[in-house]
């Protein structure tokens, strides 16, 4: 459904953006599976300074990509999810879409919850948000 780049792009784009605002560019890590691309995303984002600064590259090349996917498919979801997630160093992991928007407020809130800052009723460590196309655990 349209440019997946630049949707791509632009939610990484607008999530360093909203980091800088707040000051907290070194509180995140952005784990990109570059799954069966010819050209390697990591080449083809037209990322900000502050977005090439959080976002980490994974690429799975074609002919690995192909090894664990139906024939009849482009994009392995699952695969590509788990491939990014063995990697991430971060205590708490938020899965998003390609496309999502964070504004920088809700950034905040993400970002104190993660950190601690914000109480809650239940020990932080045994809760998974679902919310829309994302997800929020702890490791």
């Amino acid at each position: 459904m349209g440019n997946f780049t630049y949707r791509l792009a632009t939610c990484i784009n607008y999530i360093a953006h909203g980091a800088k605002k707040l000051g907290r560019l070194a509180d995140i890590e952005i784990m990109l599976t570059d799954w069966n691309s010819d050209v390697p995303l990591a080449e083809d984002l037209p990322l900000s300074p502050e977005a090439a600064e959080i976002c980490q590259f994974v690429y799975v090349p074609p002919a690995i990509a192909q090894t664990v996917q139906l024939p009849d498919q482009v994009f392995f979801g699952a695969c590509a999810v788990n491939v990014s997630l063995r990697r991430a160093t971060g205590e708490f992991i938020l899965l998003i879409n390609a496309d999502l928007l964070i504004p920088h407020y809700s950034l905040r809130l993400l970002l104190d919850l993660a950190q601690r800052k914000l109480e809650l009723p239940l020990p932080l460590e045994k809760v998974v948000f679902l919310q829309g196309g994302s997800i929020f655990l702890g490791r």
